[in-house]
């Protein structure tokens, strides 16, 4: 996964019960609010390295948060 500063890129998210977006990029902040698979997400910044993942800040419908690049695939 690419990290470093995306403007307004796409991302899809997947696992098997969905994507939890997290108020800042750490796996101990509060869960904003959880996505199904296949919601696309626009990355709106740069990313940061925390808890041994890489977080992009994303919004998708008035939502902003953090969520672990393990876990979107980002598109172009």
């Amino acid at each position: 996964m690419a990290s470093g500063l995306l403007n307004s890129a796409a991302a899809s998210c997947f696992g098997e019960s969905g994507l939890n977006v997290r108020a800042s990029a750490s796996t101990d902040s509060e869960v904003v609010t959880s996505f199904p698979d296949g919601t696309v997400l626009t990355i709106t910044g740069e990313s940061q390295q925390a808890d041994g993942f890489t977080w992009w800040p994303i919004e998708q419908n008035g939502v902003t948060g953090f969520v672990a690049a393990d876990f979107i695939e980002l598109s172009q």
